[in-house]
């Protein structure tokens, strides 16, 4: 199961909104799958924030109340920086963002046994958004085919900054291809074997 499909709390978000001050409350909506809307009502204390919302997964709706712990850390050049304590079962690790886990509270990532999409990718597929990623940084189209445009340094950057993304994008362009090798000759031998 990937993060991105989960709803996602953000202490980051809710402290720009003022919602973790003490005494602050309300509702954080998500919408999913077209109309679906999740609902969770908060209100924060002093101690954290408390999370109120129903939980659909028994046999029966029941009203869900969770406590989630809050933790300031100063940061480097002052003011704080605030995290959630995972509320799981001997976690208490500090994360920017809770999931909500399928049986229906908020955890951290690794308590909710969730992976990132690029997880799962096979060597073609990361190479590909590695070469992809070199280049929008350079500013070059988005291609799928092996094609070096003509290269352009952007303005800003430094020119060995350049002459080094420059490299890095070429080998990533064909190390793409070059992974596609081993799957079209599974893909071959397969079909001779039949």
């Amino acid at each position: 199961m990937g993060g991105q499909s989960c709803l996602a709390l953000d202490v980051n978000a809710l402290r720009r909104k003022g919602a973790l001050a003490p005494g602050a409350f309300g509702t954080l909506t998500w919408e999913r799958e077209g109309d679906v809307q999740t609902s969770v009502d908060f209100r924060a204390d002093s101690a954290g924030i408390v999370l109120s919302y129903g939980d659909h997964n028994g046999e029966a709706p029941r009203a869900v109340e969770q406590h989630v712990a809050l933790s300031s850390v100063p940061a480097a050049f002052g003011g704080s920086r605030t995290y959630f304590l995972c509320p799981g079962a001997g976690c208490g690790q500090r994360n920017s963002i809770l999931y909500f886990f399928a049986r229906g509270s908020f955890r951290c990532r690794r308590c909710a046994g969730l992976a990132y999409e690029s997880n799962r990718e096979n060597s073609m597929q990361r190479a590909r958004r590695r070469a992809n990623k070199l280049r929008a940084r350079l500013g070059w189209p988005q291609q799928r085919a092996l094609a070096v445009p003509i290269a352009v340094k952007p303005k800003g950057m430094w020119g060995r900054t350049f002459a080094h993304l420059r490299g890095e994008a070429i080998v990533a362009e064909s190390a793409a291809p070059a992974a596609q090798v081993p799957h079209w000759t599974r893909l071959l031998a397969r079909v001779n074997r039949r």
